[in-house]
């Protein structure tokens, strides 16, 4: 019977290096650095991560961390785990990054057009 363990107490360079590129992602996306922070760790992470984990590990605030978690699993990017043994709601990585693009471009650039015609059409 496997309980949940926190993941690791420190993030290895590598591990660091691949949360940077999903930072940079997510800025060139204009979406919040912390989002892509906390895509990144779960993207690195082999086991759950919890909103304390990405407080402990990514240091920001418990609020960006819960807002951040919440966003990223209604835009699909990631989702729930149930973990044996825990009170604590964990996430991990949505595999099928079609669902996440899907969804984003939904989310973000539909409206974005919808708006944009719109306009066009009124001038």
């Amino acid at each position: 019977m496997a309980l949940f363990k926190s993941v690791q107490k420190k993030l290895q360079p590598d591990e660091l290096e691949m949360i940077q590129q999903w930072v940079a992602l997510a800025e060139s996306l204009s979406v919040p650095r912390s989002y892509g922070q906390i895509y990144g760790l779960c993207f690195v992470q082999k086991d759950p991560i919890s909103a304390q984990d990405c407080v402990n590990l990514l240091k920001i605030s418990r609020s960006s961390a819960g807002q951040g978690l919440r966003l990223l699993r209604d835009v699909g990017a990631i989702r729930t785990c149930f973990v044996l043994g825990s009170r604590v709601e964990t996430f991990t990585i949505e595999p099928d990054l079609g669902l996440f693009i899907k969804s984003l471009l939904r989310a973000r650039v539909a409206p974005a057009f919808t708006s944009f015609f719109a306009e066009m059409e009124a001038l």
